[in-house]
């Protein structure tokens, strides 16, 4: 029996992903800064293990003026994004920070809603440092799971991104992901945003 099937991929996430260009060079100049934060802060948020964090939603490590340029890099790609979807409104930011994952660090599932996109971007990051796992929580709890032959974009549960200095992640808002433990004994330095939507005053 010859059987042709139409197919519709209903409801599919994007997730965009750019390289900033001076990324050696920030990484450089911006290292000494974060650790001046963590080591002059007094009163650090918990955090995973030997993991640290600057999460304030009063501070927004996105406006150090060393990040001028990375700040207009990741506005000008959370807009093209917005306008590959065709999302009408411009965006915000309305959280950014830093966090430094070291050996056995993690970070649990969790989403960045009621903001529209969240991303990240690797200060210092190599292909050995834990990956940025997204996770879909209707397949995850909902479906019945036998007999998977293998697992591809349609049936998988999860799906890891391996970090890379200088790689800009953009997802939305709503995605669950989480930070897999850190294996290896070294710093992974990541710079965290979201960004919210806003009505635009031309249209």
């Amino acid at each position: 029996m010859s059987i042709k099937l139409d197919r519709m991929d209903l409801f599919p996430v994007p997730v965009f992903g750019g390289e900033f260009g001076g990324a050696e060079e920030l990484r450089k100049a911006l290292l000494p800064e974060l650790k001046a934060i963590e080591s002059n802060d007094t009163n650090p948020r918990g955090y995973s293990a030997n993991g640290y964090t600057n999460y304030n939603p009063t501070i927004n490590i996105i406006d150090n003026p060393m990040l001028v340029d990375l700040r207009e890099f990741i506005v000008e790609s959370v807009i093209q994004a917005n306008n590959t979807i065709g999302l009408k409104n411009n965006v915000i930011f309305s959280g950014s920070w830093f966090s430094i994952n070291r050996l056995h660090s993690t970070h649990m599932p969790h989403n960045h809603i009621p903001s529209t996109w969240s991303g990240v971007y690797y200060v210092q990051a190599t292909e050995e440092d834990a990956q940025l796992t997204f996770i879909d929580k209707n397949k995850e709890s909902s479906w019945p799971w036998a007999n998977n032959k293998e697992m591809t974009v349609y049936s998988t549960p999860h799906f890891s991104i391996t970090p890379k200095t200088g790689r800009l992640i953009i997802f939305p808002a709503y995605l669950t992901h989480m930070v897999d433990e850190q294996k290896v004994d070294a710093e992974r330095i990541a710079i965290s945003f979201n960004m919210s939507s806003l009505e635009n005053t031309n249209d």
